[in-house]
């Protein structure tokens, strides 16, 4: 699939469909800079068209600090419980709990509703096939962060987009025993602006050739960064963004069955009420820009969620700030205080 930035660049990258797919829609999430963040296609299996489904290529997660030291399970929970009661308070003009303090796990928290008390417990809806491949990819990222950055100092001002081709589908990422074949081609290879232009905003009728390199597995595409400046620790450092290309489909369905056997789990008897976060920061402060996109497809049609001890389960967006009720029925608490995370960065100057 590709995509045209307002400079005239294409960024192309594999998106592998099954001859059970009808896609119909593109899905582009954007950022501060371009290319963006997360691509992908909107469609369905044409064995139930009716139930959607999002099939997820290009992502970059997004740095939310500049320290790398993994956060504490408690110290992440904390985070989620007081980002949900401030944005309910922005929202609402009130906060969902008061005294809020930590539980014996179970439950996470307790606090208090009027005067009674209520058990909290707050987990993530993670895309975890996802989260998979970008963590291991983090792997191979911080092989390339420990090189001398002077060596790729001709990388500068780029994205590069890497994945791995199997036989019938994008793979996982390789060991970062196995790096050094994507380092060396990185060392060799070299931006060619005049390749992958296009007319402005419009998508051109023939794709414009690119360089798509190969070594050792690995492929990868470059492409020019516009508009704005990454401030991750990565391209702090190396002056570059590097990202993993990897397909996942997501149906409406099985995405609402994933919620289920979530809140299944923690429908035991010792937990009240269960806050379930999308689109929040993993222990390395990285968000998944894929998981707020799913949100805003299973919220086109909501099914019901079922409990026997919990009183109420919540949907959270981070980015957002979105709040829905959806057991013991369904209710709006928040539309959202925010068009979403807009992850630091830093504007170019314009060049006159």
């Amino acid at each position: 699939m590709a995509f045209v930035n307002s400079s005239g660049f294409m960024l192309s990258v594999p998106l592998i469909v099954g001859d059970n797919m009808r896609i119909n829609a593109m899905v582009v999430r954007g950022g501060p800079w371009q290319p963006p963040p997360l691509m992908g296609m909107r469609g369905y299996r044409l064995a139930l068209p009716d139930d959607p489904v999002m099939v997820l290529v290009q992502e970059i997660p997004l740095s939310t600090s500049l320290h790398s030291v993994p956060m504490a399970k408690n110290d992440l929970e904390q985070l989620h419980i007081n980002k949900f009661c401030t944005d309910h308070q922005l929202a609402t003009g009130a906060r969902p709990y008061r005294e809020v303090r930590p539980g014996p796990n179970p439950p996470d928290f307790l606090g208090m509703v009027g005067s009674q008390g209520v058990r909290i417990d707050c987990t993530q809806f993670g895309l975890q096939a996802r989260r998979l491949a970008q963590s291991q990819f983090a792997n191979v990222r911080q092989v390339v962060l420990a090189s001398d950055p002077s060596r790729f100092a001709h990388l500068a001002g780029l994205a590069i987009y890497v994945w791995v081709l199997g036989q019938n589908e994008l793979e996982l990422p390789m060991k970062p025993p196995a790096a050094d074949a994507l380092l060396a081609a990185l060392e060799a290879y070299r931006f060619d602006p005049s390749k992958g232009r296009a007319s402005g905003n419009k998508m051109p009728d023939v794709h414009p050739p690119i360089d798509i390199v190969e070594a050792g597995g690995w492929r990868f595409v470059g492409n020019p960064i516009t508009f704005a400046m990454p401030h991750s620790p990565f391209f702090i450092r190396m002056g570059f963004e590097l990202g993993f290309v990897f397909n996942s489909e997501h149906s409406l369905a099985e995405e609402w069955a994933e919620f289920a056997r979530l809140v299944a789990k923690h429908d035991k008897g010792d937990i009240d009420e269960l806050v379930v976060t999308f689109g929040a920061p993993d222990h390395l402060a990285m968000l998944y820009p894929s998981e707020e996109a799913v949100l805003d497809l299973m919220l086109e049609r909501i099914p019901e969620v079922r409990c026997d001890h919990l009183r109420r389960v919540f949907v959270y967006g981070w980015g957002t700030g979105r709040i829905l009720q959806v057991a013991p029925n369904v209710h709006e608490i928040a539309s959202g205080v925010s068009t979403g995370v807009v992850p630091t960065h830093q504007p170019l100057v314009k060049s006159t």
